[in-house]
């Protein structure tokens, strides 16, 4: 039996698509950020995956990522946007998937 697709079903099939594509690129570069981001509970310090092109690597101590982790924020922006060419709705969704997965990991420890 054949199907035939209206050139709306094929378009509505095709954006789907893309959109379900989209979501699993985004739970990957959330993957690696996580994966990347090393935390030493001893110190209380966490280092993301994030560079400021001034440093080798970036320290957040766990105050200061709970207090002021949104002023971390335009690092992680530059580098979603240039890195992996994310556009800005989707970098605040990663942005605050990323957040709440660090804050529970420092709870736990």
């Amino acid at each position: 039996m054949k199907v035939i697709l209206t050139e709306h079903q094929f378009k509505r099939i095709i954006s789907e698509d893309k959109i379900n594509t989209q979501y699993k690129y985004m739970g990957k570069v959330l993957e690696q950020m996580i994966k990347g981001t090393k935390i030493d509970y001893e110190r209380e310090l966490i280092f993301p995956p994030i560079s400021n092109n001034l440093t080798t690597h970036f320290e957040i101590s766990f105050d200061n990522f709970y207090d002021n982790y949104h002023s971390y924020y335009y690092l992680f922006i530059n580098m979603c946007k240039y890195m992996y060419g994310l556009a800005d709705d989707e970098i605040h969704h990663i942005w605050k998937k990323y957040v709440n997965t660090i804050k529970n990991k420092i709870t736990k420890g």
